[in-house]
């Protein structure tokens, strides 16, 4: 019999195991050549989000080793539960700020300009989870909020550590923070689409909370 999946050790021991290998991070059933090329990529994309908005402060959820970090000439926080990763974090990004501690119980308070969750919401397969972890990312959105997950149409698990999310559940949740998806900045950089999956989060008007009611 399967034991049940919990993201918090499957990602403990895989940041060990995999130390310094990229795939720590990536696609672990994909080679480390093409891990570091969508990797590359990725930040390319994120430093040109970065660039466009220009936001004085970054969250960073599920940062793991950081890699991202090196997309933002701003103040930059890290959160995550691997101290694996956050060694290695810190010490290839010393001027940043990191921070050990499972999403669903770090406080939320602090406001940024640009909280980022690449590859996190996905890996919450557990329900309540997901719905506190998305919790502290709307409630930490100063500005936007930037999701780089795929978010289907319908909500399916195609692995025992992924479940995505439909459209439908995210606007839900996203409503009960006076959140919601914003179509104009994702169509202000669609064309980086290639690159990686974003969906834009901002405080919804009055307008979109009405059309959602």
């Amino acid at each position: 019999m399967t034991a049940p999946y919990k993201d918090l050790e499957y990602w403990r021991e895989r940041h060990t195991k995999l130390r310094g290998d990229i795939r720590s991070v990536g696609r672990i059933d994909r080679p480390v050549a093409e891990n570091l090329s969508h990797s590359k990529r990725l930040t390319s994309a994120i430093r040109e989000v970065a660039s466009d908005l220009k936001p004085l402060s970054v969250l960073d959820l599920g940062c793991g080793i950081g890699r991202l970090a090196q997309a933002f000439d701003c103040e930059y926080h890290g959160i995550d539960a691997s101290d694996e990763a956050l060694e290695q974090a810190r010490a290839a990004y010393p001027t940043g700020r990191f921070t050990s501690c499972d999403l669903v119980e770090y406080p939320a308070g602090e406001k940024y300009d640009l909280v980022l969750a690449a590859s996190v919401f996905v890996h919450l397969v557990d329900e309540e989870r997901w719905k506190r972890a998305l919790s502290l990312f709307c409630k930490s959105i100063g500005r936007v909020g930037l999701i780089m997950d795929n978010i289907p149409p319908t909500t399916r698990q195609p692995a025992r550590h992924v479940m995505e999310r439909s459209t439908t559940e995210y606007d839900l949740a996203l409503r009960t923070h006076a959140m919601a998806f914003s179509e104009p900045l994702r169509q202000r950089f669609n064309h980086l689409a290639d690159a990686c999956s974003m969906s834009f989060v901002e405080p919804a008007s009055g307008h979109e909370i009405a059309q959602q009611g």
